[in-house]
């Protein structure tokens, strides 16, 4: 095992999955490189988590070090607080119900080991349900996103959903301070998080990709991100609160789109519609007029 080079801390805010955490913990444990923490902050789980973690903590591996919250606090608070308990110069931002493919960190290390500018490193990963693993988080797209300056990803990321999937990543310490890290009043708090790092990164030396699978990102029936009521109320107050006030109108715009497409494809035609008509108010676009056509078909489906 190799333990040379930084130390880096996966940050786990933990909630009710007593079904998944050790799987999680023993992913970290299995890799290959072995200067690792994990650093896990239990939001008065009402399951057998803690439970789970106590036991953990004594099995040999990377060491745990667990917090536990007096109260529930919710998952950014959470996180927060295992920043504050961090010691490694990397850091992870993990989920309690994900997984670390193999050597996840070899190849995003290698580029820390070459450039003293970069702060953050995006890889890819993959779906993962009833043990099958599905699409990948980040296409080409996404890609060529981050081939931009600065700039061009902090206007993407002002004016659309962000496509970026932090779990991925694998980010100096240094970078989440100087943005504060999370944002506790956002509900969109990886979105925004993202859209800040390229606020204050200013050279394209500063960040960098690679595209290998390096997590594992669960889907099961307690993901929020199921929610259409929910995701459209935090895209919107995204705009509505952190979108620049020259970039908002073609942030609606992008917004509501992406809203009535989703929502005629889950059946929601009323919704649909709405967004739709919001969405051209606030810019419109020829081309989007095809939406009609297709809403029009569905209803004769």
């Amino acid at each position: 095992m190799n333990s040379s080079g930084p130390l880096i801390s996966v940050l786990i805010p933990s909630y009710n999955h007593q079904d998944f955490i050790r799987d999680t913990v023993d992913s970290i444990r299995r890799q290959p490189y072995g200067n690792i923490e994990i650093v896990v902050v239990d939001d008065c789980s009402t399951d057998d988590s803690r439970q789970v973690l106590a036991q953990l903590q004594q099995e040999p591996g990377a060491p745990i070090r667990l917090y536990l919250n007096e109260h529930n606090r919710g998952v950014v608070p959470t996180i927060n607080a295992a920043l504050g308990h961090a010691r490694g110069d990397l850091v992870v931002l993990f989920a309690s119900d994900d997984l670390f493919c193999p050597d996840r960190f070899a190849s995003q290390l290698a580029l820390f080991a070459t450039n003293p500018e970069l702060k953050i490193v995006y890889a890819n990963g993959r779906v993962f349900s009833d043990g099958r693993t599905g699409r990948q988080l980040h296409d080409a797209r996404i890609w060529a996103l981050l081939d931009q300056e600065p700039a061009g990803i902090r206007h993407y990321l002002y004016t659309h959903t962000s496509p970026l999937f932090l779990q991925t990543a694998l980010i100096k310490r240094s970078l989440l301070q100087a943005v504060g890290g999370f944002d506790e009043t956002a509900t969109a708090d990886d979105w925004l998080l993202n859209a800040r790092f390229f606020s204050v990164m200013r050279d394209r030396s500063e960040y960098a990709w690679v595209d290998e699978d390096v997590v594992l990102y669960r889907h099961h029936e307690g993901n929020v991100h199921r929610d259409y009521a929910r995701q459209s109320r935090l895209k919107l107050e995204f705009v509505e609160r952190f979108t620049p006030p020259d970039l908002k109108a073609e942030a609606f715009s992008n917004i509501h789109y992406d809203l009535a497409r989703l929502a005629l494809k889950s059946g929601l035609r009323g919704e649909a519609v709405r967004h739709f008509l919001a969405s051209q108010r606030a810019g419109f676009r020829l081309g989007r007029m095809k939406f009609v056509t297709k809403f029009l078909r569905s209803l004769v489906a």
